[in-house]
């Protein structure tokens, strides 16, 4: 029987994280399943990639659920000035009519 190496069981712990992530809060928004995947300790990058998210998706939907950039920037481990420039992007990509 050959021995799993370090890959192969590192891999298949990452696949039951990412089972269980998407258990968590599957009855609750994106924004607040983010939160709770945070608070587990979770990093951003393997957030975005449970939820299918990305930086920008997530700020955005943060700025609407009424939190202030600095508690964004908090919450996600970055600058204010950062969110910022997603919240003032998302508000461009927003406001931008599709031509016919």
């Amino acid at each position: 029987m050959p021995q799993p190496t370090d890959k192969a069981v590192l891999d298949k712990l990452d696949t039951i994280l990412k089972v269980l992530a998407l258990e968590v809060g599957s009855d609750k928004s994106v924004t607040e399943r983010a939160r709770l995947l945070k608070m587990a300790g979770m990093d951003n990058k393997t957030i975005a990639n449970v939820l299918n998210t990305t930086a920008l998706e997530k700020v955005a939907q943060l700025s609407l659920s009424g939190l202030s950039n600095l508690e964004i920037a908090d919450l996600l481990g970055t600058s204010s000035g950062v969110v910022a420039t997603y919240v003032s992007a998302a508000r461009r990509g927003n406001t931008r009519r599709k031509k016919s």
